[in-house]
């Protein structure tokens, strides 16, 4: 939804709705925030506050609304908005939201703010890019989180940890050279030529398929 400069209507004054709060300014909205009581986080330079009941012109002009009240209120926000044609998102009640929202889950920078400042010729730069470069940075941080998960998971066992991943100790090892994570010293289950090392057997090695088609 692209609502910088319009007008949307918080409806609830309690924690979620501080969040929710958060989230609308962050698109530009012009936010207007109804309920009896508000929490003082929520009352914010350029937040327009009124304390009290929701009302129906309270929906004048408002492109959006958000609800995050009990459910009394937000089925009637709900039912008077469906009138006028105004979607709600409404936190926690489906039954009173006429639009249901993607979740949302920011990192740190990775530098597409500046990929995106390049411009069309830094485009086909090919792997020399900086989105190519944050790219890898992230799958290497993803990496190095999992592996050092499964090690503290196994108390530094790469053998389990290879289980757990469904990787050979080769493997794991290679990827624990490549991020730098060294393994304790104790650990005595690397061995073996890396070409002989093989999978871990798979959990199901003792089932057997009958047929095709499931049956009881």
């Amino acid at each position: 939804l692209k609502l910088h400069g319009r007008k949307a209507l918080l409806v609830g004054g309690g924690r979620v709705a501080a969040t929710k709060l958060e989230t609308l300014l962050r698109t530009g909205a012009s936010v207007t925030v109804v309920a009896p009581e508000i929490r003082d986080d929520i009352c914010l330079p350029g937040v327009e506050i009124r304390r009290r009941p929701f009302q129906p012109d309270d929906l004048d002009n408002v492109w959006f609304v958000v609800t995050a009240a009990i459910p009394e209120v937000n089925r009637q926000v709900e039912a008077t908005a469906e009138a006028r044609r105004i979607f709600v998102d409404a936190a926690d009640d489906r039954l009173a939201a006429t639009a249901l929202l993607g979740a949302v889950t920011r990192r740190a920078d990775i530098l597409r703010a500046h990929w995106h400042a390049g411009g069309p010729d830094d485009a086909a730069g090919g792997d020399s890019l900086p989105y190519e470069e944050a790219k890898r940075c992230a799958i290497e941080r993803f990496q190095r989180r999992y592996i050092e998960h499964l090690m503290e998971k196994t108390g530094g066992n790469i053998s389990a940890a290879a289980r757990k991943a469904h990787l050979t100790r080769a493997a794991i090892h290679r990827i624990l050279k490549r991020l730098e994570v060294a393994p304790d010293e104790g650990d005595t289950h690397i061995g073996g030529e890396e070409g002989h090392d093989t999978l871990p057997p798979p959990v199901d090695a003792g089932i057997r398929v009958r047929s095709h088609h499931y049956t009881s």
